[in-house]
Protein backbone atom coordinates (compact mmCIF):
# COMPACT_ATOMS: atom_id res chain seq x y z
CA UNK A 1 0.00 0.00 0.00
CA UNK A 2 1.32 3.44 -1.02
CA UNK A 3 -0.01 6.93 0.61
CA UNK A 4 0.89 10.70 -0.43
CA UNK A 5 0.12 13.06 2.61
CA UNK A 6 0.56 16.53 1.92
CA UNK A 7 0.21 18.33 4.88
CA UNK A 8 -0.02 21.98 5.94
CA UNK A 9 -1.09 22.92 9.95
CA UNK A 10 -0.31 26.29 12.05
CA UNK A 11 2.09 27.16 8.97
CA UNK A 12 4.15 24.29 8.93
CA UNK A 13 4.36 22.85 5.41
CA UNK A 14 5.20 18.91 4.79
CA UNK A 15 5.02 16.13 2.31
CA UNK A 16 5.09 12.76 3.42
CA UNK A 17 4.53 9.01 1.46
CA UNK A 18 3.48 6.25 3.37
CA UNK A 19 4.40 2.60 2.57
CA UNK A 20 2.55 -0.29 4.65
CA UNK A 21 3.03 -4.12 4.31
CA UNK A 22 0.05 -5.90 5.84
CA UNK A 23 1.90 -9.37 5.45
CA UNK A 24 5.41 -8.84 5.73
CA UNK A 25 7.35 -11.62 6.10
CA UNK A 26 9.91 -10.71 9.06
CA UNK A 27 9.59 -8.62 11.13
CA UNK A 28 13.63 -7.04 12.60
CA UNK A 29 14.91 -6.77 16.05
CA UNK A 30 11.96 -8.00 17.37
CA UNK A 31 12.91 -9.40 20.63
CA UNK A 32 10.15 -11.47 21.64
CA UNK A 33 10.74 -14.00 19.05
CA UNK A 34 11.50 -12.28 16.08
CA UNK A 35 10.56 -13.27 12.29
CA UNK A 36 7.37 -14.79 11.71
CA UNK A 37 5.65 -17.90 10.65
CA UNK A 38 2.71 -18.54 8.64
CA UNK A 39 -0.04 -18.56 11.08
CA UNK A 40 0.93 -14.82 12.89
CA UNK A 41 0.27 -11.52 10.86
CA UNK A 42 3.16 -9.07 10.95
CA UNK A 43 2.95 -5.19 9.63
CA UNK A 44 6.21 -3.20 8.41
CA UNK A 45 5.03 0.42 7.38
CA UNK A 46 7.51 2.79 6.47
CA UNK A 47 6.88 7.24 6.76
CA UNK A 48 9.22 9.14 5.48
CA UNK A 49 8.77 12.98 5.46
CA UNK A 50 9.86 16.27 4.55
CA UNK A 51 9.14 19.06 7.27
CA UNK A 52 9.73 22.59 5.73
CA UNK A 53 12.52 24.20 7.22
CA UNK A 54 13.49 21.70 9.26
CA UNK A 55 14.53 18.68 7.26
CA UNK A 56 13.64 15.28 6.06
CA UNK A 57 12.87 12.12 8.59
CA UNK A 58 12.10 8.77 8.43
CA UNK A 59 9.65 6.66 10.77
CA UNK A 60 9.71 2.60 10.59
CA UNK A 61 7.40 0.43 12.20
CA UNK A 62 7.13 -3.02 12.89
CA UNK A 63 4.13 -4.48 14.17
CA UNK A 64 3.83 -8.58 15.19
CA UNK A 65 0.83 -9.50 17.30
CA UNK A 66 0.59 -6.34 20.31
CA UNK A 67 4.65 -5.84 20.09
CA UNK A 68 6.34 -2.93 18.31
CA UNK A 69 9.28 -1.75 17.06
CA UNK A 70 9.73 1.72 16.37
CA UNK A 71 12.91 3.47 14.84
CA UNK A 72 12.63 7.65 14.21
CA UNK A 73 15.65 9.24 12.56
CA UNK A 74 15.51 12.50 12.00
CA UNK A 75 17.88 15.18 10.74
CA UNK A 76 21.32 14.93 11.99
CA UNK A 77 21.67 17.93 14.77
CA UNK A 78 18.16 17.36 16.22
CA UNK A 79 18.36 13.92 17.58
CA UNK A 80 18.39 15.41 21.23
CA UNK A 81 15.17 17.35 20.87
CA UNK A 82 13.16 14.06 19.52
CA UNK A 83 14.45 11.64 22.66
CA UNK A 84 11.12 12.24 24.33
CA UNK A 85 9.35 10.93 21.34
CA UNK A 86 10.62 7.50 22.67
CA UNK A 87 8.74 7.63 26.25
CA UNK A 88 5.60 9.36 23.88
CA UNK A 89 5.32 5.96 21.47
CA UNK A 90 5.37 4.23 24.63
CA UNK A 91 2.71 5.97 26.00
CA UNK A 92 0.20 5.86 22.49
CA UNK A 93 0.98 2.29 21.92
CA UNK A 94 0.39 1.47 25.64
CA UNK A 95 -3.45 3.07 25.35
CA UNK A 96 -4.02 0.88 22.19
CA UNK A 97 -3.75 -1.83 23.77
CA UNK A 98 0.61 -2.70 22.79
CA UNK A 99 3.80 -3.04 23.50
CA UNK A 100 6.82 -1.60 22.21
CA UNK A 101 9.67 -3.99 22.47
CA UNK A 102 12.11 -1.32 20.97
CA UNK A 103 12.62 2.33 19.92
CA UNK A 104 14.92 3.87 18.16
CA UNK A 105 15.81 7.75 17.75
CA UNK A 106 18.89 9.08 15.34
CA UNK A 107 19.45 10.73 12.30
CA UNK A 108 19.23 10.12 8.77
CA UNK A 109 22.53 9.50 7.38
CA UNK A 110 21.38 8.58 3.96
CA UNK A 111 18.16 8.71 2.55
CA UNK A 112 17.11 4.91 2.02
CA UNK A 113 16.02 3.61 -0.91
CA UNK A 114 12.44 1.16 -0.72
CA UNK A 115 14.00 -1.43 -2.00
CA UNK A 116 16.30 -1.21 1.39
CA UNK A 117 13.42 -1.19 3.47
CA UNK A 118 11.09 -3.52 1.64
CA UNK A 119 13.72 -6.15 0.33
CA UNK A 120 10.28 -8.27 -0.89
CA UNK A 121 10.25 -5.73 -3.58
CA UNK A 122 13.07 -6.80 -5.53
CA UNK A 123 11.81 -10.07 -5.07
CA UNK A 124 8.59 -9.82 -6.41
CA UNK A 125 10.41 -7.94 -9.53
CA UNK A 126 12.67 -11.35 -10.00
CA UNK A 127 9.63 -13.88 -9.77
CA UNK A 128 6.02 -14.69 -10.13
CA UNK A 129 3.47 -14.63 -7.82
CA UNK A 130 1.20 -17.79 -8.50
CA UNK A 131 -1.87 -19.53 -6.77
CA UNK A 132 -3.07 -22.67 -7.28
Amino acid sequence: LHFLLPLEADGLRAFGELWADPDAENVANDKNGGGNSADEAASHMFLCFDVENTGYFELELYAKRKNLNVMLLCPSGLEQHFLPVKKNIAEIAAANGYTVNNTIVGSVKVKRELPQVFPKLNERRNGFNVKI
